[in-house]
């Protein structure tokens, strides 16, 4: 029967939550953060994608037979790593010249993470999750 393998990255700001894995429309099963999980399925053509809340992944397609086994690797908010760090400095740096230097402006400095994020939220919310395709996990 073949299998598809999906590994999912482990990262801090989705830590707690779990991703929904979708087959064909239906829902496959979850996986947690740094997790690997191993599904059985059927032999075709299939379409996955991952889902958590209302934000999740594109559809990717792919093949499978026999005993095949499709490895998949799932990942969170691609922009994590940069915009929450950039974010809680702008905001440190808004203070600190609000209070030292009474520039009361400065708060316009996290709009452009604002509207990624707010982005990222509603139109770009297919976006918000990362799934590809690898030789391997």
């Amino acid at each position: 029967m073949p299998k598809i393998i999906i590994s999912r990255k482990q990262e801090w700001n989705n830590r707690l939550r779990q991703f929904t894995i979708y087959l064909d429309g239906q829902k496959l099963g979850s996986v947690g953060n740094g997790e690997v999980k191993t599904f059985d399925i059927l032999d075709g053509n299939h379409s996955i994608r991952a889902k958590v809340d209302w934000c999740g992944s594109r559809d990717l397609e792919f093949s499978i037979t026999g005993d095949e086994k499709k490895y998949f690797k799932l990942s969170g908010f691609k922009h994590s790593n940069t915009i929450m760090p950039a974010a809680v400095v702008l905001l440190f740096l808004s203070l600190i010249l609000r209070r030292l230097y009474h520039i009361a402006f400065a708060q316009w400095l996290i709009l452009p993470i604002f509207l990624l994020l707010l982005y990222y939220l509603t139109l770009g919310r297919n976006d918000y999750l990362t799934l590809v395709q690898s030789e391997s996990w």
